[in-house]
């Protein structure tokens, strides 16, 4: 299939700088080498990356990256799966929105989307924006399997992972899927997909150093419940290290 990937852009805070801080998506680079390695043919359109410097209004807010007209543009026509993350619920607000832009564009592709916030609210984000599905939780293994049930216009009712509109107009949330346990299994983030140049142009890494630097991942999980935090919801509790 044709999968299209978008990192919405994000919001950022006029006095918070860590809000400001532009991060190259490594959820979303590990996801799209996963559907490519399936097999499908897959495009990323990166909303923050794109276009660094650039800074808009969204309502009251400021956002920084590519605004929801060129994102929506940057999608290629023939995208039969488009997929977005949305990791902060406070990002949602804006999220929402280009996802009906997207569908008003994309009338008969699928939209799915996956990330922290729609596996804390699977009910209240399909409610909220036309989307076809969500993958909850650890993403790699469930968003193959959504695409192979698509490929063969199965139902989804027996995928563990996911949540989705039902044909009926209802909302479904199924059991959640079995934590990877060999991370190394996983494949390399596909970042020939990113334009990673752009990033190291605005040179905002995390911590004091200054220079290139990239995301990395050496464990999944935190066997801690903060109530604050969404990792125990979306990853549980079980620690996993390479």
């Amino acid at each position: 299939m044709k999968v299209c990937l978008v990192e919405p852009s994000k919001f950022v805070s006029l006095t918070n700088f860590v809000s400001t801080i532009s991060m190259p998506p490594i959820g979303l680079a590990y996801i799209a080498s996963a559907v490519r390695q399936a097999g499908h043919e897959v495009t990323v359109v990166d909303g923050p990356g794109s276009a660094p410097r650039n800074f808009f209004q969204f309502k009251d807010v400021r956002v920084r990256g590519l605004t929801k007209e060129d994102i929506v543009e940057r999608i290629p026509a023939d995208a039969e799966v488009i997929g977005l993350g949305c990791m902060f619920t406070s990002n949602w607000v804006y999220v929402r929105e280009l996802i009906k832009d997207i569908r008003a564009r994309f009338p008969d592709a699928r939209l799915i989307m996956g990330g922290e916030h729609v596996t804390g609210f699977p009910e209240f984000s399909l409610e909220q924006a036309p989307l076809d599905a969500l993958v909850l939780g650890e993403g790699e293994e469930i968003v193959v399997r959504l695409l192979e049930h698509f490929e063969r216009h199965r139902s989804l009712d027996d995928l563990a992972g996911v949540a989705f509109r039902t044909p009926e107009g209802g909302i479904r949330v199924n059991p959640r899927h079995r934590r990877i346990k060999d991370i190394d299994s996983i494949t390399w983030p596909a970042w020939d997909l990113f334009d990673i140049q752009k990033y190291n142009e605005v040179n905002q890494p995390h911590g004091a150093s200054q220079g290139r630097f990239m995301p990395m991942l050496a464990t999944r999980g935190c066997p801690f419940q903060c109530t604050f935090c969404t990792s125990p919801n979306m990853w549980t509790t079980e620690w996993i290290a390479r």
